[in-house]
């Protein structure tokens, strides 16, 4: 009876691991996995998901913070080529916050600070803090989120654009 039971483990483990979608999610997780995005208006912009994506060398990550890479979406035309990636943070949200913002500023970004509460969708409901920094250098932009008291809720994106967009709700100033 155990011999049968380990057999069936090893041929499902196998079929499993022959199939193209375990195959892609396996990748997402341990490298990187090529996706096509279909667009409302019929582009497909290509994006490479996982860990091991590309990566900007000018898209500074706080200091001391981990980064993990989770996405980079090529351009596409009327598709700006952009990236995010999730940041472990050392300390609380408002610390990394100012931290992130006086390096930015010290490496000539252009930089503004932002924070917003919101409810969160938990039962039952709770107020949070999200401490937000926009920077931009030379037409590129980098955007971080820390929230308070939320680990594995911060990110960092960065993209290609000339300006900062405001964050609707958001009252400028630190968290």
């Amino acid at each position: 009876m155990k011999r049968w039971l380990l057999v069936l483990l090893v041929l499902t483990g196998g079929a499993a691991m022959a199939s193209p979608g375990f195959r892609l999610l396996w990748d997402m997780e341990t490298s990187s996995a090529r996706i096509g995005l279909q667009h409302a208006d019929g582009v497909t912009q290509w994006s490479e998901k996982g860990p091991k994506a590309f990566w900007p060398a000018w898209a500074l990550k706080p200091a001391g913070a981990g980064l993990r890479v989770v996405v980079h979406y090529e351009p596409a035309p009327g598709h700006g080529e952009s990236g995010m990636g999730d940041l472990r943070l050392r300390g609380p949200a408002p610390a990394a916050q100012a931290a992130y913002a006086q390096q930015l500023e010290q490496a000539g970004w252009t930089v503004a600070v932002s924070h917003f509460a919101a409810q969160l969708p938990q039962i039952p409901p709770r107020e949070t803090r999200f401490c937000l920094v926009q920077a931009v250098r030379d037409g590129r932009r980098l955007m971080f989120r820390a929230v308070e008291g939320e680990s594995g809720q911060d990110n960092l994106i960065w993209d290609f654009a000339a300006e900062m967009k405001p964050t609707i709700g958001a009252k400028p100033g630190l968290c």
